[in-house]
Order: C-alpha cells, then sequence, then structure tokens
C-alpha cells in the first residue's frame, strides 16, 4: 500500500520519515526489492525505517547504513508502504517493479548490496560450478527428468566441480519427491542434516565461475553476487526476474503461467500446481521441454 507524503513549505520543510516493510520471507524477493528501499531514501532525502524478514536482516544491516532496520513501526511516520505480491495483477509485473511502482520510483534494476562472511575461502581444488535444483512448488522445477544429470556430466567433463548448494538433498511430497543430481558435490546429502548457514552459500558462489538455476532465491542470490546466471525457467515469463543473457525458455509450447493473472491466485497448498494442464499429459509442459542442449548452448556461450 502506498501513502503519499504531505506537501510541505520550505518553511516547514524537514526529513520525513517513512516506513517500508518488505512483506516476504521469500530471499529472491528481498533481494529485489532491498535496493529500491536505498533508492527512495536517497530520492526522497528521507529517513527511513524498514522491516525485513528476520533470517535475512544480517545480510543487509551492515551494507545499508543508513537504513533503520526494526522489527516493527516504531511511531508515526508521513509515509508508510507494505511491498509485496498483494493482488494478482502484481504477479504480471517484474518483481523488481513491484517494488517502484509501489515507491513511485522509475523500473531499474539495481543489484543489492550483500554482507559477505568474514575469512571467504575457496573450498575446492578445481575450479566450479554451482547449481541449484530445488524450490518450493514442482511448476518451479526443471521437470525435464534427465536434465540435471546431462548437466552436471558435462560440466564435469569440461573439468568442473559440481557444487549443489540447495538446502536440501531431497524436497517435494510424499507423492513428488526431487533429488539432487547423484553426481554433484551435495551440501546437505539428507533431510535431517544442520540447515546449511546461507553464509556458506554465499562462500561457495563467490569462488564459482558460475551458476546455474531456477526462477527461484539462490539465482537472485548469485546475480546479487555479480556470477553469470543460467536460469532455467518455464512458469515464470522472461520478464519476471532480473535479466540474464543466459535465460533458458521454451516458448514453444505452454509457458509463463506465474505472469498471467488469468492463472493467479496460486494456490500455495498445492504442491502439483499447474493451472493449465494439470492432470493432463502436458502438465508442466513448461519446463519438460526445456532439453539440455538449450542448457548447453548457454552454457558453452560461458566458456
Amino acid at each position: 500500500m502506498k501513502v503519499s507524503w504531505p506537501l510541505l513549505s520550505k518553511k516547514e520543510s524537514k526529513q520525513l520519515r517513512a516506513f517500508i516493510h518488505l512483506a516476504s520471507s521469500s530471499l529472491g524477493d528481498t533481494l529485489g526489492w532491498m535496493p529500491q528501499a536505498e533508492e527512495y531514501r536517497l530520492t526522497n532525502k528521507s529517513e527511513v525505517d524498514i522491516r525485513v524478514t528476520p533470517r535475512l536482516v544480517d545480510l543487509f544491516v551492515s551494507v545499508y547504513p543508513f537504513l533503520n532496520f526494526v522489527p516493527e513501526k516504531k511511531g508515526n511516520y508521513e509515509a508508510s508502504f507494505s511491498i509485496g505480491c498483494h493482488t494478482p495483477n502484481d504477479f504480471t509485473t517484474p518483481l523488481i517493479q513491484v517494488a517502484t511502482e509501489c515507491l513511485g520510483l522509475p523500473f531499474q534494476e539495481i543489484k543489492p548490496q550483500i554482507s559477505l562472511p568474514p575469512n571467504l575461502k575457496n573450498n575446492f581444488r578445481k575450479k566450479y560450478v554451482c547449481i541449484a535444483t530445488q524450490s518450493t512448488a514442482q511448476c518451479k522445477y526443471w521437470n525435464n527428468p534427465t536434465g540435471w544429470d546431462q548437466t552436471v556430466d558435462y560440466l564435469q567433463s569440461l573439468g568442473y566441480d559440481v557444487v549443489c548448494i540447495d538446502e536440501y538433498a531431497r524436497f517435494g511430497t510424499e507423492a513428488h519427491w526431487n533429488d539432487t543430481p547423484a553426481h554433484s558435490i551435495r551440501k546437505n546429502k539428507f533431510d535431517d542434516d544442520p540447515d546449511i548457514p546461507l553464509t556458506e552459500r554465499i562462500n561457495d558462489l563467490y569462488f564459482c565461475d558460475f551458476f546455474i538455476g531456477l526462477g527461484s532465491g539462490l539465482s537472485w542470490l548469485a546475480w546479487a553476487l555479480n556470477k553469470p546466471v543460467v536460469l532455467i525457467s518455464g512458469f515464470s515469463a522472461p520478464k519476471a526476474e532480473f535479466y540474464t543473457p543466459y535465460r533458458v525458455i521454451n516458448e514453444n509450447v505452454c509457458n509463463s503461467c506465474w505472469n498471467d493473472m488469468e492463472c493467479m491466485p496460486f494456490d500455495t497448498g498445492d504442491w502439483m500446481w499447474c493451472p493449465r494442464h494439470k492432470g493432463t499429459s502436458r502438465e508442466f509442459e513448461c519446463s519438460k521441454e526445456i532439453t539440455f542442449e538449450m542448457v548447453k548452448k548457454q552454457i558453452d556461450r560461458l566458456l
């Protein structure tokens, strides 16, 4: 929700206070919206209190020293904003534009600053590529059954180690589990292993040559760290995420339901959500029909 600034005379003019709530706990959303909050502060020369999901605050608090990170509203504000995908229409615009429209800013991609962990260390002896294969709904996966294994095998044939930085080695539902590629170096081998700190994944991304992932938070993290990103996605339109010249989509089959208002709302309780073809032979064809050769083409451009 956007609240306009009051009009003040020069005599009344002072530094105004604004409250910005990043109303999503998702890593990708937060990374996309954070620099827009700082841009708002700079543009309006205002004091900004900002609320960010607690688990991600440490990523930003030291690198955005002029934003006040708060757990809740403090006192009165001349303006208050809640940045989030609150309506079906919000899903039809690029994720970053959700923030710029809310804040009244011109649409532009700005990479966020990220607080790097201390004592960065390359943990691998060979050159390596990071991948992330898991997500939060089946529609977001690369549903080609051999795609990831072929990709890992190809990278290894080129002399790369392949480091999978997914939080879980297996994820999904009882009826549909997804396993990370067997030949990759997996940071977490079993679901009951201790959680992998985000700082450890940032460390591994920092030293990798490039990243291959989905339309999900770890792709945004790699982008924020200035890594080339091969982004494999059919459920989202190319405009939905940040720009990468290595985007892989098959536009000859059904695609981009995530950014189609007629397909909204997204049912968070339905792991197998496929609004156009669920239960048919065309279910998840948007990514089933993304071939290894399509991904290989983008990898070869990076070499």
